[in-house]
């Protein structure tokens, strides 16, 4: 007899990893470190987290961007910015800042309904950066996430994940991270309770460099989503 629960759950599971997938696939274009693409800004958003992944993730969503440069935070509590550029301008060796040119999306993850979930959720709400004095906090935007998706996010705790094979030893290993090509041994992946047939709740915990035996994780993401009405979010702490 199959159990009915168990064969729901590897489902969520299995559409889960290929969301996940597609996301980190349109964000695979290594990062310029140390570098600034000065020239050909369009626009300029003041991110509330500290993040070059941020900025390049405003640019992977916007499809005018076809470069961005992240600028640090110039001196304590002053926000980090992104620049969405309309060109490629020439990179330029520069401490201040963290560039990439936007990932080019296949026509295949183009008609994919959680990309165009992905994009649509981000133009709609721009959870992880303010344009002039608005923005939300985490719990405002957790919030407007359980509104989209209709689903709660619960408590709970990154050791209770699945370890994601293939990490080796954090050096050399057979599934390295999509977004940065760099193993994570003992990183955790599990889908969340509370979940239903149309939405799902999964949760990624990676150690980053702690070891893999720990309590501790250093990049935890959490992403809904509702196929059927399609909106699509995106945590990250």
């Amino acid at each position: 007899m199959i159990n009915v629960r168990h064969a729901e759950t590897r489902r969520q599971m299995a559409a889960a990893l290929a969301l996940m997938s597609t996301l980190l696939v349109a964000h695979a274009q290594k990062l310029e470190r140390g570098m600034n693409r000065p020239g050909t800004d369009y626009r300029q958003v003041e991110l509330a987290v500290a993040d070059p992944e941020a900025c390049q993730s405003e640019c992977v969503a916007d499809t005018q961007c076809r470069s961005f440069s992240y600028v640090k935070p110039l001196r304590n509590g002053a926000p980090a910015l992104c620049r969405l550029k309309t060109g490629t301008p020439a990179p330029t060796a520069d401490a201040c800042c963290v560039s990439g040119l936007r990932s080019e999306v296949t026509p295949a993850q183009a008609r994919s309904l959680l990309y165009q979930s992905h994009q649509a959720f981000q133009a709609r709400v721009r959870a992880r950066g303010r344009v002039g004095n608005v923005s939300d906090t985490l719990a405002q935007y957790a919030a407007k996430c359980d509104a989209a998706t209709g689903i709660h996010v619960p408590s709970f705790s990154c050791g209770n994940g699945t370890e994601v094979p293939g990490q080796g030893n954090g050096v050399t290993c057979d599934r390295p991270n999509v977004l940065n090509g760099q193993c994570d041994p003992g990183s955790r992946f599990q889908v969340l309770p509370g979940g239903n047939a149309d939405a799902v709740a999964v949760a990624h915990c990676r150690r980053v460099g702690l070891p893999a035996n720990g309590n501790t994780f250093n990049d935890i993401a959490v992403i809904q989503h509702n196929r059927r009405t399609a909106p699509l979010a995106f945590i990250r702490r």
